[in-house]
């Protein structure tokens, strides 16, 4: 009786548990945007014109996109600070209709670098952002947005 419960068990286990084979895109991110469910698509770039880096780590959603401005030194704590963080909403992909920033003081976040694997051009890691808007049109009533349990991983583009 007792090997057959450790039987079932074990196929249980071995039955509930995901699959890694494909089953977590190649790029993500997710969030919980002022406490709702957020995923966008990760993209990141190295800024050539900053002494090659600072990495932009993009958040690409339908409409909204964050961007995250860290000095990438490898896996490890980054804060960010004044305009190190901005969200911005569109209309159609090309008109901007808000925009929120890190400015210090309360409007601060951080990410936290996981994984770097520098040959193959991966990064992962974690974020918490509160981003203060300095402008929308129409007004919208939404002094700031608030990211929290943030998760990415992509690959960073050349």
């Amino acid at each position: 009786m007792k090997k057959t419960l450790v039987a079932l068990i074990l196929a249980i286990v071995a039955f509930s548990c995901d699959d890694d084979n494909g089953t977590t895109p190649d790029d993500f991110m997710f969030a919980e945007k002022n406490s709702v469910a957020w995923e966008g698509r990760t993209e990141m770039v190295f800024d050539q014109n900053n002494n090659g880096d600072t990495l932009y780590i993009f958040g690409i959603g339908t409409e909204e996109t964050l961007v995250m401005r860290i000095k990438l030194e490898g896996i490890g704590n980054y804060a960010l600070e004044k305009s190190q963080g901005t969200y911005y909403t569109t209309l159609g992909g090309d008109v901007l209709t808000s925009e929120y920033q890190t400015e210090g003081g309360n409007y601060i976040g951080g990410v936290k670098i996981t994984r770097y694997d520098k040959d193959e051009r991966i990064v992962e890691g974690n974020f918490g952002v509160v981003l203060k808007q300095k402008r929308s049109n129409p007004e919208n009533g939404i002094p700031s947005v608030v990211f929290t349990r943030g998760r990415f991983k992509g690959k960073i583009k050349n």
